[in-house]
């Protein structure tokens, strides 16, 4: 019995291998990931805090409400050398990021675009097509990215390249069937 569990994972003592364990630069992408989220957590920090503090001569708390644009900046500082880091990381290893993880990165500041927090969203219609346009509101740069129509699949660069090389490939193979 214990022959054919061999056989049965290749031969080898440990069996076959996960997916998780098969990744290339799987430390480095746990490094991206985590810069990524403190970049987050930084950059969506709320501009006003309110700290309690006790009144003289009684035990009830006061609310103070302190206005720390200057903290506020700070920390969007603080995310964006976090992207900055990313980014260096990055183009050291050779890696790509998700298209929808870019989006989420301002291409002239460096800032997160955060909607609400650190950036603007609107939606409007450019020649018959709708467009999202989102502004940083540290820079005030606007991208604009199509937006899909009403039963319209969401199709990246990517995904379009991968369908036009398989397109490719399958004329190529029926061209050659038809000249033999």
């Amino acid at each position: 019995m214990a022959k054919k569990d061999k056989r049965q994972h290749g031969g080898k003592k440990g069996g076959h291998k996960s997916a998780v364990n098969r990744i290339e630069n799987r430390d480095a992408f746990q490094r991206l990931n985590f810069l990524h989220q403190a970049a987050v957590l930084m950059s969506s920090t709320p501009t006003t805090t309110a700290i309690t503090a006790p009144t003289s001569g009684s035990t009830n708390t006061k609310s103070v409400g302190i206005n720390n644009d200057h903290c506020a900046a700070t920390m969007r500082n603080l995310g964006r050398f976090y992207l900055h880091t990313r980014r260096s990381v990055e183009r050291k290893l050779v890696l790509r990021s998700h298209p929808q993880v870019k989006r989420t990165i301002c291409k002239y500041c460096g800032g997160l675009l955060v909607p609400g927090v650190s950036a603007s969203v609107k939606v409007s219609v450019e020649e018959r097509r709708p467009v999202v346009k989102t502004t940083c509101s540290d820079c005030g740069t606007t991208r604009r990215i199509p937006a899909q129509l009403d039963g319209e699949s969401p199709r990246l660069f990517v995904d379009r390249a991968a369908i036009v090389e398989q397109t490719e490939e399958h004329d190529g193979a029926h061209v050659k069937g038809a000249a033999s």
